[in-house]
């Protein structure tokens, strides 16, 4: 991306303030998802934006680790959280949709993100990353229904 950035900047001179990278392993993002990350970079005046989606069943208060046999509290809370799910707190993961940086963060930190790093959540429906064929299916099936 940085390559890319010097690149684009030479070939044009111009200086871009702002960088979005968009994986295509995540497609179904909408125009409006891009438009409101940025916004929030713009609006915050902070130094990324990030998209994410609430990992909802795979909460870390529920995760494992299996030591020698042995089922142990990924998160030790020195007890078993037996809450529902709808109980616990939300928490979010990056879904790889969106990544918005001002320019000096990718290119002086190296990174994508910056110490005030802002979430973008978006929905399930639209935060398939895909990595397998399972999730190509999954994909489809989101793709294909809303476009009903």
């Amino acid at each position: 991306m940085q390559h890319s950035l010097k690149f684009m900047e030479a070939k044009q001179s111009l200086h871009y303030d702002l960088v979005v990278m968009l994986q295509p392993t995540t497609p179904l993002r909408l125009t409006k998802d891009i438009d409101n990350a940025i916004n929030i970079l713009l609006d915050t005046q902070s130094d990324s934006v990030i998209s994410v989606v609430e990992v909802e069943g795979h909460h870390p208060l529920r995760m494992k680790r299996v030591i020698g046999g042995r089922l142990i509290n990924y998160i030790d809370q020195g007890h078993e959280d037996m809450r529902p799910r709808q109980e616990l707190p939300p928490v979010y993961i990056r879904n790889g949709a969106i990544y918005a940086t001002r320019r000096d963060v990718l290119v002086k930190d190296n990174s994508f993100t910056g110490l005030d790093s802002r979430a973008y959540i978006m929905p399930l429906d639209r935060s398939v990353n895909i990595d397998t064929p399972e999730d190509l299916l999954i994909a489809k099936n989101y793709f294909f229904s809303s476009n009903d």
